[in-house]
């Protein structure tokens, strides 16, 4: 039996100190390099034994938590979506022919859809722009409508079959179709306004990390026509706004409907201050760059009911470090139709998607549950990530404690990148089925950095917390932190250390303020991860 084997063996029965003695011995024939690793491990046991026996165990008894900001003090956003503060940092790429895609989903509504076409054949721009009627299976006569305006519009038309309401799926086919770096989605029922392409342009060129969201007016159309619009110039502007009605839930302002969002867009000086501005985009009226597709994903084809998936897109999108601003200059007016029908049960499908959007967008839709009617999410509230290397024992003891948390809505991410095999297949026997564990596998060297960045990008979490050293957590030790987090408005990072060792036990930030440093060379030195 070779010194390696008996060493390990004896680590393997936990005799630390006689391990350690042979993997020293080892290192005096063989080098340091090559026995190091397994130094390490022997110390790190050793000492967490001894720390057992003085009664510290599995939990610390005392933790002293603080808190930093992210940011320079003397130059700190006011909120997460401080479009203001971030345009001093922004890497500025003028496209070099700035131009929209206009995708414009529709289920039969031909009549409402040619007002729509028309309003966008008088647009008043400097800039190309080309509309694509996305059909989602309509019954009507859509490509009679979309060929009389043919020679008035740079016009595509893509179709897939009626199965059922599936917007998510026809407004990503119809961004497939897009030729341009802009993008923005119109409903069939939202006519624009004659500035709406040169508003929705140039402010993408002035910004291309923003996310704009239109303002909407409500507005009876069923007596006009294509050639009101278009010849005779009929402004819609000048229309009289609805009375509102409440069997939509639409707001009510001196009798007629308001844009809710409007009273928010006001307080929130254009959503600049607002923690969660992606509850506001709503896609019958918004552009952003197409690059954030690349960045994101598409719209989640998992919504086949009415609503939500616009909000959950746009979490993506602020988890990612995009920001949202409301541009009053991208009116619309949102044509109601006679007597309020719809194709779609919109309450009934409400009552479905809701559930989906609190399952995935972690934050502002989701409530505190308590630990006994605790959920499991698809996407959890934290993530956890286990780094370093670790005994068995250790980590067994550390991943326990993540698990006992007096906040539930968390999943714990162990990656192989620095743990050893043996201490792997523990980990893989014993936590491989549990859902609120994670186990990645990749091939490595045991010595190579541990990439915690790829991790972070992997998960829809909006907390990322960062287990640095291999002792348990106190219970509590979460939901403080989560505390510290929403008092600085989630642009600090919280750490949490061991009194008694001074070392580190857990470092926590929003995913929000990590992808902001992130894209911005100059404040890439900030990020949390050492």
């Amino acid at each position: 039996m070779s010194i390696f084997t008996k060493a390990k063996h004896l680590f393997d029965q936990g005799e630390y100190a006689k391990a350690l003695n042979l993997y020293k011995s080892a290192g005096e024939s063989y080098g340091w390099e090559i026995v190091q690793y397994h130094v390490e491990r022997c110390e790190d046991a050793l000492d967490y034994s001894n720390k057992q026996g003085k009664g510290i165990g599995r939990e610390y008894a005392e933790v002293e938590f603080t808190s930093k900001l992210l940011f320079n003090e003397n130059d700190c956003p006011e909120a997460v979506n401080d479009f203001a503060w971030y345009k001093a940092y922004q890497n500025k790429v003028v496209e070099s022919t700035p131009a929209l895609s206009i995708v414009i989903p529709t289920f039969n509504r031909a009549k409402l859809l040619s007002i729509t076409l028309a309003s966008l054949a008088i647009q008043r721009t400097n800039y190309d722009f080309e509309v694509i009627v996305a059909d989602d299976g309509s019954s009507e006569n859509i490509i009679a409508v979309v060929r009389g305006f043919e020679s008035k519009l740079d016009l595509k038309y893509v179709r897939q079959q009626d199965k059922g309401y599936q917007l998510c799926a026809i407004r990503n086919l119809g961004l497939r179709a897009s030729k341009y770096p802009y993008v923005a989605i119109l409903d069939c029922d939202m006519a624009p306004d004659e500035s709406w392409v040169q508003s929705y342009t140039e402010a993408l060129m002035d910004n291309e990390w923003i996310a704009y969201i239109g303002p909407r007016k409500y507005i009876d159309t069923s007596e006009v026509s294509c050639d009101d619009i278009i010849a005779k110039r009929t402004r819609l502007s000048e229309f009289a706004e609805i009375p509102a009605k409440k069997e939509l839930g639409r707001v009510s302002a001196n009798g007629v409907s308001k844009d809710w969002r409007l009273e928010h867009f006001e307080q929130t000086d254009s959503l600049r201050l607002s923690q969660f501005p992606f509850r506001f985009f709503s896609c019958g009226n918004v552009a952003f760059a197409k690059k954030w597709l690349t960045k994101v994903g598409w719209f989640d084809e998992d919504f086949k009911d009415w609503g939500g998936e616009d909000n959950e897109f746009g979490y993506r999108l602020f988890k990612a470090g995009c920001f949202f601003k409301s541009l009053e200059g991208a009116m619309a007016f949102h044509q109601e139709p006679p007597g309020a029908e719809n194709e779609t049960d919109r309450n009934a499908g409400k009552k479905v998607t809701s559930e989906l959007v609190v399952h995935k967008v972690p934050v502002f839709y989701r409530k505190k549950h308590p630990i006994e009617d605790a959920i499991l999410f698809e996407t959890s509230l934290v993530l956890i990530i286990v780094t370093g290397r670790h005994t068995i024992s250790s980590i067994e003891s550390l991943v326990n404690s993540i698990l006992n948390q007096s906040i539930v809505d968390l999943r714990v991410q162990i990656s192989n990148e620095q743990l050893s095999s043996d201490v792997m297949a523990f980990v893989k026997k014993k936590y491989y089925r549990n859902p609120r564990i994670k186990v990645i596998e990749e091939s490595h060297k045991i010595d190579e950095p541990f990439n915690i960045e790829r991790q972070i990008s992997s998960s829809n979490s909006y907390y990322i917390g960062l287990i640095t050293d291999k002792y348990a957590l106190p219970r509590n030790a979460i939901e403080i932190t989560l505390g510290l987090l929403s008092k600085s408005k989630d642009l600090n990072c919280v750490m949490a250390t061991d009194i008694i060792s001074g070392k580190p036990v857990l470092k926590m930030f929003s995913s929000r303020a990590y992808s902001i440093l992130k894209n911005v060379d100059k404040l890439a030195c900030s990020l949390p991860l050492n």
